[in-house]
């Protein structure tokens, strides 16, 4: 394999072959701490300045200007914009005590100031490719309003800076292009990251879905709801909604639809479920780390807060299709179609070692993200020796660390591109004006400002990653939430769902497409159908923006009443959705469709007189149906 590789006529591919699997190596020596015992010692800012010129030169190579012909070919243009990231990044890296001198005399010199136009204009020409045009889009508005900032009117007028200021403030400053996000992407992301892979490449994901088939194969509906449980496990840790539907529903997704169920359905399933794992405790694809950087809440405090609304999601996914089952009739599949779960579990149970070791170091040793993630990766390169299957030799290991590496770009410049759009509001203070604004226009009622957001997140979304959509929308909308008085926790957990919103309904729906690629079903009719088994996303973010009982706010008794009638809630509103009761015979009419909503929404909605309405408004209804089918089996 080795020698295919290096006969192969694509020098471009090679050379980012090389550069991924080198650019993980030296953040794993980073992290580890290889660096000081061999002498070398890398400040925290000089490092993020190498990381980013790597990553933009890396990107710039494996997404060339024109593909095709150009195939393994350097075009001029991407030479030239390599070049220029990589001045900019070194330049940060190597003279780093010169810029902390020029910083403390409020000096930067000509070359700083080229440097920093050749760093922005590589990293939107990389962010571009790899991240996405909306993103882009947002941070050269940004950098544009801080050069023009007295050109705009309202809210987003400011005094102008001098250029010198305002490069100072982009390329020198710890706030600027290599502020915070950057540090996170070039720590705890890219330890996640190479866990993940190599978890993949060494067979955890095959382990995922075998194991989930094999406890759930067999019951009704069974293929989708194993692919709810493999898609949550695998895209926790992902990061990547559309790479998760990719991995885990090349599997799933066929054998939903050899039980039955539609193309659209079965595309649909997966495409909520792979959305969810982004929502999921621990990791929440990597999120939760960057939130807890963002909003100095811990870590674990946050995989507390999200963990009652992601069970709301997974728990509205799973009665809508054992409902839909129960609507077509169908059963699992054959004994015989499915894997034993013991023969699963004894060839794969070294997987749940470096899960259970995550865990724990996280949440009772609290040792660091990225730490936490080294360990775990040690722990699972161990564990992988037990058989041939999961072992990971030199080959996997190289493929896991250049697999890694090339996801790594995406991550890393949609966090340098935040730290743009974080530099141009600290500047200007804008932000505080864009948060005063939103509050004025919904004339500070609630209810407004919370629908108002949620728009907002939902057109912002559009296009980018979750950490990119998280790192955006907490900049940008979340400061409006908290001037408010909506606490800390649940405005940031609202901004997330409602960012990752634009994953599901058309027109955009990346991760219908994929699915539906997968399926071979119409890509809108899939996203529609996923709108339906997604329901929950839209509703619980603003239940808990008015009861944060939802996130773990309140005392353990308000909390477990939340729990349980929140439970329920989720239940009746999936029955309400697919329109078929567990209890009577034949479909609901619309009347009864609707007061299962109702129902539903009260039950949600945290509070002892939601709830006895709640409750007082389905009994009724329950009795209907009992009776119904009484009088239907007498006769």
């Amino acid at each position: 394999m080795f020698t295919e590789w290096w006969r192969s006529k694509d020098f471009v591919g090679k050379v980012a072959t090389v550069i991924a699997i080198a650019i993980c190596l030296c953040d794993l020596a980073y992290i580890s701490g290889v660096f000081p015992l061999a002498g070398i010692y890398i400040m925290v800012q000089p490092y993020r300045g190498l990381n980013l010129g790597v990553f933009i030169a890396l990107t710039l190579l494996l997404y060339p200007m024109r593909r095709g012909k150009s195939r393994g070919k350097l075009l001029s243009v991407d030479g030239i914009l390599i070049l220029m990231g990589v001045a900019a990044g070194g330049y940060y890296t190597v003279f780093y005590d010169l810029v902390l001198q020029h910083l403390t005399t409020a000096y930067i010199s000509t070359i700083e100031i080229v440097l920093f136009f050749m760093l922005t204009i590589s990293l939107l020409e990389a962010g571009r490719r790899a991240v996405g045009l909306p993103m882009v889009i947002v941070s050269a508005f940004f950098i544009f309003h801080a050069f023009f900032s007295d050109w705009f009117p309202g809210i987003l007028y400011s005094r102008t800076f001098p250029l010198s200021r305002l490069a100072t403030n982009f390329y020198l400053e710890a706030e600027g292009i290599f502020s915070m996000p950057v540090g996170v992407a070039s720590t705890v992301v890219v330890m996640f990251m190479v866990f993940a892979y190599f978890l993949l490449f060494s067979g955890g994901g095959k382990f995922f879905i075998d194991f989930s088939l094999a406890l759930m194969g067999n019951v009704r509906g069974g293929p989708a709801k194993a692919a709810i449980v493999a898609s949550s496990l695998f895209g926790t840790l992902s990061g990547s909604v559309a790479g998760n539907v990719a991995a885990t529903g090349s599997v799933t997704i066929p054998l939903m639809k050899s039980i039955g169920y539609s193309p659209e359905f079965a595309g649909g399933v997966e495409t909520v479920a792979s959305n969810g794992g982004q929502l999921m405790p621990p990791v929440m694809g990597v999120v939760a780390f960057v939130m807890a950087e963002m909003t100095g809440i811990p870590y674990v405090k946050i995989c507390f807060a999200a963990l009652l609304p992601a069970i709301l999601y997974y728990c509205a996914l799973f009665a809508q299709v054992d409902l839909e089952a129960v609507r077509l009739g169908l059963r699992g599949l054959p004994e015989e179609q499915l894997p034993s779960a013991l023969e699963v579990l004894r060839k794969g149970w070294q997987y749940l070692l470096p899960l259970a070791a995550l865990i724990i170091f996280l949440a009772i040793f609290r040792y660091t993200p990225e730490r936490s993630a080294l360990y775990a990766t040690g722990i699972l390169l161990v564990a992988s020796m037990v058989n041939k299957e999961s072992r990971m030799g030199p080959y996997k290991i190289v493929v896991a660390l250049e697999g890694a590496g090339r996801a790594m770009c995406t991550v890393v410049l949609a966090c340098a591109m935040a730290g743009i759009i974080i530099s141009s509001l600290s500047v200007t203070g804008v932000g505080i004006n864009l948060a005063m604004g939103i509050v004025d226009l919904s004339g500070g009622n609630l209810y407004i400002l919370a629908g108002l957001t949620a728009i907002t997140c939902f057109i912002m979304g559009m296009g980018m990653g979750s950490i990119a959509i998280y790192l955006t929308l907490a900049v940008l909308v979340a400061p409006a939430l908290l001037e408010v008085g909506v606490p800390t926790i649940a405005s940031h957990l609202f901004i997330l769902y409602w960012g990752l919103v634009s994953f599901i309904p058309p027109p955009v729906c990346i991760a219908a497409f994929v699915a539906a690629g997968i399926a071979g079903s119409n890509p809108m009719r899939t996203g529609l159908v996923a709108t339906r088994l997604g329901i929950v996303t839209y509703i619980v973010p603003f239940m808990f923006i008015f009861s944060p009982v939802l996130v773990m706010i309140g005392s353990p008794a308000e909390i477990a009443l939340a729990t349980t009638t929140s439970l329920a809630g989720v239940l009746i509103l999936s029955i309400g959705v697919v329109g078929r009761f567990y209890i009577g015979i034949g479909r609901l009419s619309l009347f009864e469709r609707l007061v299962c909503l109702a129902s539903a929404l009260l039950l949600m909605r945290p509070g002892s007189v939601t709830d006895i309405i709640g409750i007082g408004i389905i009994l009724p209804l329950v009795f209907w149906r009992l009776m119904r089918r009484r009088s239907s089996q007498n006769s």
